[in-house]
C-alpha cells in the first residue's frame, strides 16, 4: 500500500503529513470533523534529498497495515465473546444482562491490551513504526494527478 504526504520539516527526523491527492472522502470527512492531522517521522533510507514541502510516495507494508489494524480493532472484539461465555461458564446464573456486561468489558480491556500488545510489538522489532519513503513525486506528476486523477497512469499516486 502507498500514501502520498507532503514533508513538513528535517531538523531531527524527517516529519510529514498526509496529502491525498486526489483529496480522499476520509480526510474531507477529517475536516468537517475538525480532527486536524499530526505531523509524523518517516524513514528516509534510500537517501533523497529533500526540502520541506516536496510530496513524496510512501510504502506501508500490507502484512505490518493488516496485523496492526488486527491488533488494534480486531483483539478486543474477539475479548466480546470470550468475556461473554466465560461469565456463563464461571458464574452459572449470571443471565443474559450480566454475561453482556462482563463481555463488554472485555471489549472495553481490550482497547488498552491491544495499544499494549502494539507497542510491545513495535518495541520488539516485529513490526516497524516508522514508514519508508520509495521515492520523491515531481510536480510533473503532481500537476497531472491535479487536473485528471483518474487518467494519470504513471505512478501509484492516482491508481
Amino acid at each position: 500500500m502507498t500514501r502520498t504526504v507532503m514533508v513538513e520539516s528535517i531538523q531531527d527526523g524527517i516529519l510529514v503529513k498526509n496529502n491525498d491527492i486526489p483529496v480522499s472522502k476520509i480526510s474531507s470527512a477529517g475536516k468537517f470533523w475538525g480532527v486536524s492531522e499530526r505531523p509524523y517521522t518517516v524513514n528516509n533510507p534510500s537517501g533523497f534529498e529533500l526540502v520541506p514541502g516536496d510530496t513524496v510516495e510512501l510504502i506501508l507494508p500490507t502484512g505490518r497495515t493488516i496485523l496492526s489494524t488486527a491488533i488494534t480493532f480486531l483483539f478486543p472484539l474477539v475479548l466480546f465473546p470470550v468475556g461473554y461465555g466465560l461469565a456463563h461458564r464461571l458464574v452459572p446464573g449470571i443471565g443474559e444482562g450480566g454475561s453482556f456486561f462482563v463481555g463488554f468489558g472485555g471489549l472495553l480491556a481490550g482497547l488498552p491490551l491491544g495499544a499494549l500488545i502494539r507497542r510491545l510489538a513495535v518495541k520488539s522489532g516485529g513490526l516497524t513504526a516508522v514508514p519508508d519513503i520509495s521515492r520523491v513525486l515531481t510536480p510533473a506528476e503532481l500537476l497531472a494527478c491535479r487536473l485528471n486523477p483518474d487518467s494519470c497512469g504513471s505512478c501509484k499516486l492516482c491508481g
